[in-house]
């Protein structure tokens, strides 16, 4: 119904037919791959690398300026203005890097770090690939079928991380590598384009030509004897990337304004019996949502209370997962619950 929102991608276009009463709001996640799906479907010509210098199909963008358009880089909010998305329909909500990532900042040691170049060899490879082989020397080490811990651990030990791909949206693994203190270069494409999707100095930053291959290579060797002052030159950039998360639910409450006060969303440690009295007594209170009861012996069950609602059960370790993503703000432990130290904690 009208007072429901359903959130979509900027690529399910065709999706948009199916809802009629619902408000629609569009995710602008990555314009490129907008683009690319309107290649299919639209004649015209478009260039991914300048894609806000190249106008989308008017037929098509037009039907934007009946939602509601939420964008998660600024390049994506160029990208819209720039086709007279009216601007008062645009709100921007990004998004925010793993927890594990942020603790562990903290803890690389820059003295430790060793000259290694990473690099993502699905981005930008060609030219990528170019400048190892003008520079055999140098150690250039593949982000490649790692785990995340094993990513966090060679960024971690690595002195530079590049990435000349199309960014096509405010990409991940560079904010990554910036929390394990490396030193960021990219190219001039998409989301790096901007100094605010990527607030790094100019000179770490290239347009992919063959004749610029020299200068990257030199500012990677230049980088490596000067470790620490260019690291600090990028240090207000790790700043941004550590608070996303903050902004990222200011966003959401600014964005989608609740008409009524926000309810405190809760879940409920216990035995079974016990999490349906304690359900029935706190489901009376106005500021109070359930959304979870925590066991770990039902977990994957769901609990019956009050008038025909039912709360899922989850474990402990997924209870401490949504609780740091902010997905539950308290817990509520039954009084026949006996508590151990790891519940108080």
């Amino acid at each position: 119904n009208s007072k429901n929102i359903v959130v979509l991608p900027e690529t399910q276009t065709l999706v948009f037919e199916r809802f009629s009463k619902i408000q629609i709001a569009v995710y602008w996640l990555s314009v490129d791959f907008f683009i690319r799906s309107m290649r299919m479907r639209f004649e015209g010509i478009f260039n991914n690398s300048l894609a806000l210098q190249v106008s989308a199909a008017s037929t098509d963008m037009q039907k934007f300026h009946e939602f509601d358009n939420l964008t998660q880089s600024e390049y994506s909010q160029q990208f819209l203005l720039f086709n007279k998305v009216p601007e008062e329909t645009i709100s921007f909500i990004g998004d925010y890097i793993a927890k594990q990532f942020i603790e562990n900042s903290n803890l690389v040691n820059l003295e430790l770090k060793e000259n290694i170049v990473a690099y993502n060899p699905k981005k930008g490879f060609e030219f990528t690939k170019q400048i190892m082989e003008s520079a055999p020397d140098l150690n250039f080490v593949p982000i490649k079928n790692m785990t995340p811990d094993q990513v966090q651990n060679l960024l971690a030990r690595s002195k530079i991380y590049i990435d000349f791909g199309n960014h096509p949206g405010k990409d991940r693994i560079p904010r990554e590598a910036a929390l394990q203190h490396c030193v960021v270069i990219t190219d001039k494409k998409g989301s790096a384009g901007n100094s605010i999707d990527i607030p790094i100095d100019n000179d770490f930053k290239f347009e992919d030509k063959p004749e610029n291959i020299s200068g990257v290579v030199e500012k990677i060797r230049y980088v490596f004897e000067n470790f620490q002052t260019e690291h600090d030159r990028q240090n207000s950039y790790r700043d941004v990337i550590t608070h996303e998360q903050d902004k990222f639910f200011d966003d959401l409450r600014s964005t989608f304004k609740a008409a009524s006060p926000p309810r405190i969303h809760t879940a409920v440690f216990g035995n079974k019996q016990d999490i349906e009295e304690t359900c029935n007594e706190l489901v009376q209170k106005e500021n109070i949502e359930i959304v979870f009861a925590v066991n770990d012996e039902l977990a994957g069950e769901k609990i019956s209370y009050g008038n025909e609602l039912n709360v899922e059960v989850i474990s402990r370790a997924d209870a401490s997962f949504l609780y740091d993503e902010r997905r539950i703000d308290q817990f509520v432990v039954t009084p026949k619950f006996v508590c151990d130290e790891t519940i108080h904690k």
